[in-house]
């Protein structure tokens, strides 16, 4: 993975990156395995908006 610098990236980029980390975060303090049930799924269906978002659709 390349390093960007930040000023290189757009605020939705930006928030984009903070989204992910705070969803790895969720992540481990849950201890999620597999799918990570419920809230699994509302992590990966939130994570679906923001790249739909960046993506401009």
């Amino acid at each position: 993975m390349r390093d960007i610098p930040e000023e290189n990236l757009t605020d939705t980029q930006m928030e984009a990156v903070r989204v992910h980390q705070e969803a790895m975060r969720l992540v481990l303090q849950q201890k999620m395995e597999g799918e990570g049930g419920p809230i699994g799924q509302k992590l990966v269906a939130g994570l679906g908006l923001v790249i739909k978002k960046i993506k401009g659709e």
